[in-house]
């Protein structure tokens, strides 16, 4: 039987949301008992989209089950979860959350919300980066506003000008706008820099990235990489030589562009041995998936198996113009600016 979703109030109620939830068709006792005689094959679960926020009525209806005949199943009063809406200029994803930057400068999050790492502040930013339990983005004067979790102050930047920030699972990195990084936060141990994660090296650099106990940085005179912190257990073991265009760390793998549109991973990981052919124009890394963007705007993703974390690398089919991968989920940006999730979805990240 199909099974339609009214959110706000019952059938022919004005304030009503109708939703089209597909066929129940999943084993479930409870029907049987609803429905004499048909079996325990008509349970169904769904998670929809609504417009509605905070305490809702649901109320869920069982459609044509006989001729011109609509059952009542039951109505609960639930609370909708906040549900993203853009259009967004970029994301940001952590493990259990993700941020979005729309494009009039405002952040929104969502997921799990501990210590207020899915509640960012008010105001305009340019740039957005999240890790475990904080974020952090960059104000249009430069200036790093960071939210979440604080212990070992990894939400307290530094004062000064930068043009990026990146925020690893515990430390943050930022790019000042005369090329030289500063870090700050643990390193996942304790509030101690034992894995060389808060020392990057001098000089000026044009793109950085923070990953698990470790960070890259791309030098600004010839593009090449160079990576500081833990690795004996992170991803910067087998670093390449030659000019990138874009690097992203991960948990224990990092990966690049080089100026053709190939992409070059190194570190430690199962995936790395299986880095896709072909041009891309964006490169992004999870825990133990990757994703890149193809220049015709389609999306190709690899890895994932590690953990069993097969959802991660199925991509959805499209055009999209940016990616963006968490430790165990992906979101893309379609041309309209609307976001596209997929991958572990535990607490509410998608």
């Amino acid at each position: 039987m199909k099974i339609q979703a009214y959110v706000g109030g019952r059938i022919g109620s004005p304030d009503a949301e109708k939703h089209n939830l597909g066929r129940a068709d999943e084993h479930r006792t409870d029907p049987g008992k609803q429905f004499s005689g048909i079996g325990n094959h008509h349970g169904f679960k769904a998670v929809f989209q609504t417009a509605k926020e905070g305490r809702v009525l649901v109320c869920i209806y069982a459609v044509n089950i006989g001729p011109g005949l609509t059952k009542l199943l039951g109505c609960k009063r639930v609370t909708a979860l906040h549900w993203h809406r853009g259009p967004f200029a970029s994301l940001a994803l952590g493990v259990s959350h993700t941020c979005g930057l729309r494009t009039d400068g405002s952040v929104s999050c969502w997921g799990d919300d501990f210590a207020g790492r899915a509640t960012p502040p008010a105001g305009v930013f340019t740039q957005i980066s999240v890790g475990d339990e904080h974020g952090c983005g960059l104000r249009t004067d430069g200036s790093i506003a960071c939210w979440g979790y604080n212990g070992d102050h990894r939400a307290d930047p530094p004062a000064g000008t930068f043009s990026q920030v990146s925020v690893g699972y515990y430390h943050a990195c930022g790019l000042r706008t005369d090329g030289s990084i500063t870090c700050w936060g643990p390193s996942g141990t304790g509030n101690d820099n034992s894995q060389g994660q808060l020392t990057p090296p001098s000089g000026a650099f044009s793109a950085i990235s923070a990953g698990l106990q470790y960070a890259c940085a791309l030098r600004s005179s010839d593009s090449s990489a160079t990576c500081w912190g833990d690795d004996a257990g992170d991803g910067f073991s087998g670093l390449p030589s030659g000019a990138l265009t874009q690097i992203d760390a991960g948990l224990d793998k990092t990966c690049g562009l080089r100026g053709t549109g190939s992409v070059e991973c190194w570190g430690h990981g199962m995936f790395l041995e299986n880095n896709p052919s072909g041009t891309f124009t964006q490169i992004t890394v999870g825990a133990y998936h990757a994703c890149g963007l193809r220049t015709d705007g389609s999306i190709k993703c690899w890895g994932g198996n590690d953990h069993e974390n097969t959802q991660s690398i199925d991509a959805p089919s499209g055009s999209f113009t940016k990616i963006n991968a968490g430790h165990s989920h992906t979101c893309g940006l379609r041309t309209d600016g609307s976001a596209v999730c997929w991958g572990e979805n535990g607490d509410h990240q998608l």
